[in-house]
Parts: C-alpha cells; sequence; structure tokens
C-alpha cells in the first residue's frame, strides 16, 4: 500500500524514536505525547490538526513513537 503526500507530512520521520514499549494506560499515553510535543511540528503540515502522537510497530517488527497524521488502521495497515 503506497501511503500519498496527502496522507503524510514530511516532518514526520524526524521525530521518530525507537522504545521498548508504549504506554499502556491513558495517562502514560498523555505524558509520552505531551513529551513528544508534536503540537510544536504540526506548522510545517498540510492539515496540522491531523498530526498527533503514536505508538506503534516499525515495518521490522520493533515499537516506535512518531508523530504523525491520525489514520485509520484496517487489517494491520
Amino acid at each position: 500500500m503506497q501511503i500519498s503526500a496527502a496522507d503524510s507530512c514530511s516532518v514526520s520521520p524526524k521525530t521518530v524514536i525507537k522504545v521498548e514499549s508504549c504506554p499502556e494506560t491513558e495517562r502514560e499515553w498523555i505524558e509520552n505525547a505531551k513529551r513528544m510535543n508534536c503540537e510544536s511540528y504540526a506548522s510545517q503540515c498540510n492539515e496540522p490538526d491531523k498530526f498527533k502522537y503514536h505508538c506503534v510497530i516499525n515495518a521490522s517488527g520493533g515499537l516506535i513513537e512518531v508523530c504523525a497524521y491520525e489514520q485509520a488502521i484496517v487489517n494491520g495497515r
């Protein structure tokens, strides 16, 4: 599946941090989102309101925290 420029923001790769685990509670999620401070990068994106904190599995199976556009994940994609 290809991601179009409209579905991504060029600053996202600069925000990637490898992590050992993702937040398990809402409080941890909020704290990690504050630490990542995605809002400080959002103005560099075409759709700044969609630029949010994520903790996800990357292509090689590791976990990363990243600021990226919100997107629906269907069947793992």
